[in-house]
């Protein structure tokens, strides 16, 4: 008899992994598009407010392609006339239209909601896996994507505001550039941000990606010290996908251009730092009311009020309770520099949203174009799904 054949038959040790990992490849997937689904829910069952400019837009879109066979650049619509490429709130060029050519104007834009729904937690696994274990990292990004910041935007129709969930996409094609120093990888850097320019994006870049960024490069450079070849290297190619980017953006670009967009609007001011703890962490906050703001003219206070879907960002409170945890990796080397990345865009986004004089000095920069402070607590609210992950990255880690 064959002495083997009483030895029990396990899998070689590379198929358990490999099945472990495409299993847990999986997972991302499905609890991605799980998300989408609950997006994409919620959407159905909002109507009313900027829901009928969004969907007048996408009507405009659909009349113009379906029976007339061509893009609607010019509408009488709105403003007794005016240019589609214009208006930064325009899906004219972005995917959203194929979306609304397929499903109509209404079920289309809440399809697309349900695309950045699923995006928006496979990109910030994507990226926040590099950091932290998976499920420490899925774990952050559905706090990110079921935050008040996404809820309220999705209730009242602000479906512009729903390409806040790129951000780690932007920045997973900012790293790969960083570490890779590759055409391919700037090519790759270059098509993302390109894609994201032609959609209704004006606001995302104003008040997450412009200020966020910048500052990711600047952290990953202070702490990687790379050589004066490297930087020269990093900052040529990162270059030649921001010139990338313009090209696949210019008929957009070319259009701002010719018609000047410059509106000057009101200054709405700040909220109180009391106001924005509450926006940060009361997950209660699902009834409308409004939140009151302060602003100068001369050296006269005077008062103004937000509606809650432009302030409230809150994370759900598993994630909140997170938070806290994820305050200690601040301690660890390795976590160190996620940890003060979401640190100082919390503290970011509160200084803007809060301080009055920085608030005003950037209304001064940008012509006066911007008008709605809070805005600016996606930055903090990115910050805390961070922080959020790298809590749930110490708990499983200990649980382990």
């Amino acid at each position: 008899m064959n002495p083997d054949a009483r030895r029990p038959c396990y899998p070689s040790a590379p198929r358990m992994v490999d099945g472990e990992v495409l299993g847990r490849r999986y997972g991302v997937g499905v609890v991605s598009l799980l998300s989408g689904v609950l997006v994409f829910w919620i959407a159905l069952h909002s109507a009313g407010s900027d829901w009928y400019i969004s969907e007048t837009h996408a009507d405009i879109i659909y009349t113009g392609l379906r029976r007339f066979g061509e893009f609607p650049f010019f509408s009488f619509v709105f403003n007794g006339g005016s240019y589609f490429l214009q208006d930064p709130q325009s899906n004219l060029f972005s995917p959203t239209v194929p979306l609304i050519l397929l499903a109509g104007p209404s079920i289309g834009l809440r399809l697309m909601e349900a695309v950045w729904g699923a995006l928006g937690v496979y990109a910030f696994t994507t990226w926040m896996a590099r950091r932290v274990s998976l499920e420490a990292a899925l774990l952050g990004a559905v706090a990110s994507v079921t935050s008040l910041g996404v809820l309220w935007k999705i209730a009242v129709g602000n479906d512009m505001f729903l390409w806040h969930l790129a951000l780690p996409g932007l920045l997973w094609a900012v790293e790969r550039v960083m570490q890779e120093r590759t055409i391919r990888s700037s090519l790759l850097f270059g098509l993302i941000l390109g894609l994201l320019l032609l959609g209704p994006t004006f606001h995302s870049f104003t008040y997450l990606f412009l200020p966020v960024v910048p500052l990711f490069v600047l952290l990953e450079w202070a702490f990687q010290r790379p050589k004066l070849a490297q930087f020269g290297k990093i900052v040529g190619l990162l270059a030649a996908g921001c010139v990338l980017a313009l090209v696949i953006a210019s008929p957009k670009l070319a259009c701002w251009t010719k018609f000047d967009m410059g509106r000057p609007v009101h200054d709405g001011g700040v909220i109180s730092l009391a106001d924005t703890a509450r926006s940060l962490f009361d997950y209660a906050t699902v009834k409308f009311h409004f939140v009151p703001t302060n602003f100068f003219v001369g050296t006269a206070l005077k008062h103004n009020k937000w509606g809650v879907e432009e302030c409230a960002v809150a994370l759900p409170p598993l994630a909140t309770l997170l938070v806290l945890v994820g305050l200690t990796a601040i301690w660890s080397r390795a976590k160190r520099r996620t940890a003060l990345l979401a640190g100082l865009l919390i503290a970011g986004g509160i200084c803007l949203t809060c301080s009055w004089p920085v608030w005003s000095e950037f209304r001064t920069l940008t012509g006066g174009n911007f008008r709605v402070a809070p805005r600016f607590l996606g930055m903090a609210a990115f910050g805390l799904s961070v922080l959020a992950a790298l809590g749930a990255d110490a708990v499983f880690t200990r649980w382990k």
